[in-house]
């Protein structure tokens, strides 16, 4: 399985520690008592729990992820051995409507951040008509103006947004 995604996982309700019957090359070997070319082990196991996002006292179903490796019969020394570490994690799955809310702040902010910078462009136009006069600047001198405006705009209205954002994460998920 991919410890990157869970797309392509297979769930068993079964698993091993030490698997040495799959590493058997003949058919029937193991009925014949053959040995196995392949002895498979756990390398690492974790333990993993997520808690809903409603309530922390109710779970989804625990499931475990293990990390298997696999090593050549011949090569093994008879007193040697393999390590395996066990761990266990607990998660909170709450962040999803977290993110989802940000993005629309951000997207509905942007809006109102383009509305402004529209409306201060047209103040500046109504208090310069001098600009409309030369009709060969004015274009230039309007579309400078929204740029100069939008990103006066943005950067004054993004320290805030992001300052809010801040403050709620430290004073909400690390405290």
């Amino acid at each position: 399985n991919d410890a990157e995604g869970y797309s392509d996982a297979v769930f068993t309700r079964r698993f091993f520690m030490v698997d040495t019957v799959s590493g058997i090359e003949s058919d029937n070997g193991f009925i014949n008592g053959d040995e196995p070319v392949v002895l498979r082990y756990a390398k690492s196991a974790t333990l993993k729990v997520i808690a809903t996002a409603g309530s922390s006292d109710t779970i989804y179903r625990p499931y475990m992820e293990i990390t298997y490796r696999e090593r050549q019969v011949s090569t093994l020394a008879e007193s040697s051995s393999a390590s395996i570490s066990y761990d266990s994690s607990y998660e909170l799955n709450n962040l999803d409507s977290f993110w989802d809310t940000v993005i629309g702040l951000f997207v509905a902010s942007n809006v109102i951040i383009l509305v402004a910078a529209v409306a201060r462009t047209y103040i500046w136009a109504k208090n310069n008509p001098s600009a409309k006069d030369s009709h060969n600047n004015w274009f230039l001198a309007s579309i400078s103006s929204f740029l100069i405006n939008l990103v006066a705009t943005w950067g004054d209205f993004m320290f805030f947004f992001l300052m809010v954002i801040t403050g709620y994460w430290f004073i909400f998920f690390k405290l």
